[in-house]
């Protein structure tokens, strides 16, 4: 006799109540929120806590981890939204309730921005990270030649293994210098520069120079306009930044790649 387990899930979305019930056996999903719980999760004839088949975690509260029954032992990708918590240490800890995070592979943050503290801190907990997506990083109180000498910038850098980062935030040049210091592995990046920063920004990225980018050989710029793409060309030519590269516009995203 085949024997089904269910569980029920409160929650709220666009200041509404909603329930999901549904089988944790049968339903072998890849995928999970952890939504604003309004209630305690009932489960019915539940053996276990551990949701093995989830892959994708998504958190829209960090504090929701804390009374949280489930634990996600195979999840790779980590997806932060809305609030994290105003404490220096309390993500992490927050977050290593639910999953182990030395085993994430990717991390999204979408809250709206996260301090590069706090970014230092998660980064600290995850060394295994090769993908970063951030929606946006507050510098606020942050100076770019004095974070270089602060520890926990210094340990982060030498230790993670991140290629592949994407802010879709405003990128500023003093901003970029931050980023690609503290990844100093970096492959493929993502930003939307401002229009006024956009020489200033690239040539910083490819300059031969700089130890910090020896590795990137791809850059995306985010929602750009009709002439960066002859204002690239010029740049790359007057200046003979590159020897070989390509650049092409696509769904007004700017592709160079040398």
């Amino acid at each position: 006799k085949r024997q089904s387990f269910f569980t029920q899930q409160y929650f709220q979305e666009q200041n509404r109540n909603r329930t999901i019930f549904y089988s944790t056996d049968p339903y072998r999903r890849k995928h999970y929120t952890l939504y604003n719980n309004i209630y305690q999760t009932t489960c019915l004839n539940s053996k276990e806590t551990h949701l093995k088949s989830v892959q994708n975690l998504k958190i829209q509260n960090d504090k929701e981890t804390i009374n949280c029954k489930y634990y996600f032992p195979n999840a790779t990708t980590l997806t932060l939204q809305n609030k994290l918590s105003p404490t220096y240490n309390l993500i992490s800890v927050n977050l290593s309730r639910v999953i182990p995070l030395k085993q994430l592979t990717k991390l999204v943050i979408e809250s709206n921005p996260i301090s590069l503290t706090k970014l230092i801190e998660l980064l600290r907990c995850t060394p295994h990270i090769h993908t970063l997506v951030l929606k946006s990083m507050s510098l606020y109180g942050i100076n770019y030649n004095s974070i270089q000498q602060n520890q926990s910038f210094q340990l982060v850098s030498n230790a993670n293994t991140i290629t592949n980062v994407t802010c879709n935030g405003e990128c500023t040049l003093e901003k970029l210098q931050i980023l690609v210091a503290l990844f100093p592995r970096i492959q493929h990046l993502t930003i939307k520069p401002h229009t006024k920063n956009l020489e200033s920004c690239t040539r910083f990225l490819v300059e031969k120079t700089n130890r910090n980018t020896n590795h990137l050989c791809s850059l995306c710029l985010l929602t750009t306009a009709k002439n960066w793409l002859t204002r690239l060309n010029t740049l790359i030519a007057s200046e003979t930044l590159l020897d070989d590269y390509m650049l092409k516009m696509i769904d007004w995203h700017l592709y160079l790649w040398w």
